[in-house]
């Protein structure tokens, strides 16, 4: 088939056409994930959304439009996985990986064009991201606390809500917003506690402004459990040892950050004494997860050589895809743990990469062997 031609024009028209056929089905196989899945989760929310007064078909519209790339992005390396298991196991059933073989094109050879445009969706799936994902998860989330209210615009420098305790007092609030000279906690429930634990007492509050070294609470209700009295104050001032920097550090949401703005985060909250456990598991996981891409050309490769290389092509794709999956399954394991502090974070989202790359290329080995 190729005899004739110099060996780089050989190679040269194989990979193109690889990483064509490659990147083809990816799409094709992302695109109807993304389709499937925003249908089903129109299904549970479109009540939601359409209840709201003088919402529409606009809505939905805007639901699909922030939906859409976080499911695109969640689901990028299942694509790759599907997409490399199609390939390969079409290769395989047409002989043409045993046209190239007889070419004289090795099994690494073979695989190295998809694990090209893995690379290129790694690299796209970074940017994108960057670019869409964490605008509109923080525009969704935030849409969804207010119940999808028509016309809602996006809180500037705002964060999530935050449950914390301090001594003996457990504080709740909906909503952080940062301003040039003070922090506002929007709609504060305060939960006062004794030795024992049991409730006194709570005060709840339109908003609490932090200025000048002080605390202060609005519009304050307050109830007592003692003897079931109530009371109404204006605004009064809240003592408290609540620090500003504890409260942005357990309000960030690093699925909202950027990564430049995540890596200044990290740094200040190092300066001010603060753990940076979480924050350094997501920044490690904003590469390790596009990352999974790169590693799913290996786990199906059994779908396009396998051991024996005959026969059993279906046996071979649900092994492939079960191997596939199975490095999903032990990356949410390894996050776990890092989580829970067992483990570095750069380990827990970096060890099942590199050990499926081994296991893949020891697979490899053999199977070329």
């Amino acid at each position: 088939m190729f005899n004739g031609y110099p060996e780089t024009v050989r190679a040269t028209t194989i990979t193109r056409y690889l990483v064509r056929q490659f990147l083809l089905r990816f799409l094709f196989v992302l695109i109807l994930l993304v389709s499937i899945l925003q249908a089903l989760d129109l299904l549970n929310k479109s009540d939601d959304i359409l209840d709201v007064d003088g919402a529409g078909w606009s809505s939905i519209a805007n639901y699909i439009m922030l939906r859409a790339p976080q499911l695109a992005s969640q689901f990028t390396p299942f694509a790759a996985l599907l997409a490399t298991l199609i390939t390969l196991g079409t290769l395989n059933q047409n002989s043409e990986i045993v046209v190239m073989r007889a070419a004289g094109l090795s099994t690494h050879r073979i695989l190295f064009p998809l694990g090209m445009a893995c690379a290129i969706i790694f690299v796209f799936h970074l940017l994108l991201h960057e670019a869409f994902v964490v605008k509109s998860s923080a525009r969704l989330d935030f849409w969804e606390r207010n119940d999808f209210a028509v016309d809602l615009e996006l809180k500037p420098d705002s964060q999530q809500e935050i449950w914390l305790q301090e001594d003996e007092t457990v504080i709740n609030a909906r909503w952080i917003t940062q301003t040039v000279d003070s922090i506002i906690l929007d709609k504060v429930i305060v939960y006062e506690k004794d030795g024992n634990g049991l409730l006194q007492g709570t005060a709840s509050a339109e908003f609490a402004s932090y200025r000048n070294g002080k605390w202060t609470l609005f519009d304050v209700f307050r109830f007592n459990a003692n003897d079931l009295s109530t009371s109404t104050t204006e605004s009064e001032a809240w003592q408290v040892n609540l620090r500003p920097d504890k409260l942005a550090a357990l309000a960030l949401k690093p699925e909202w950050t950027y990564l430049a703005t995540l890596m200044q985060n990290i740094r200040q909250f190092r300066q001010a004494g603060l753990s940076t456990r979480d924050l350094d598991l997501a920044w490690f996981q904003r590469f390790s997860g596009p990352a999974a891409s790169l590693v799913m050309p290996l786990m199906g490769a059994v779908a396009g050589f396998g051991v024996h290389r005959h026969g059993a092509l279906l046996l071979r794709i649900i092994i492939g895809a079960a191997l596939g999956f199975s490095y999903f399954v032990a990356e949410n394991f390894m996050i776990a743990m890092g989580q829970f502090g067992v483990m570095p974070p750069v380990v827990s989202t970096f060890a099942p990469l590199v050990f499926t790359l081994l296991c893949g290329f020891s697979i490899l080995f053999f199977t070329e062997e």
